[in-house]
């Protein structure tokens, strides 16, 4: 375990503190809920991009494309379903504000 402790204080390059800094600025000043949603957005756009490139390459990596494929839809459905819910949501809102002014 010794040994384990001193490579990683020798190989792995420790977060300087401006990341930090700038973690807890947006953590504090932006709304957690939109937080989580920009991180499932670029978790779908990420893993709908690794399964368009899968679906290109299916010949050299003996998979069947059309699975990668069905999935790279079926995230970019979420995807839209997801800013759909979110529109809707924030329409909502503002016409509740209205209602109580």
């Amino acid at each position: 375990m010794d040994s384990f402790i001193s490579y990683c204080s020798v190989h792995v390059r420790q977060p300087d503190a401006d990341f930090f800094r700038l973690a807890l600025f947006v953590a504090n000043a932006i709304d957690l809920t939109s937080i989580s949603t920009l991180g499932s957005a670029g978790f779908l756009l990420i893993f709908a991009a690794v399964k368009t490139a899968n679906a290109f390459h299916a010949p050299q990596t003996n998979s069947p494309g059309w699975i990668s494929a069905a999935g790279a839809c079926a995230c970019l459905a979420a995807l839209v379903a997801m800013a759909v819910m979110i529109e809707s949501s924030y329409r909502l809102v503002k016409r509740e504000i209205r209602i109580h002014e």
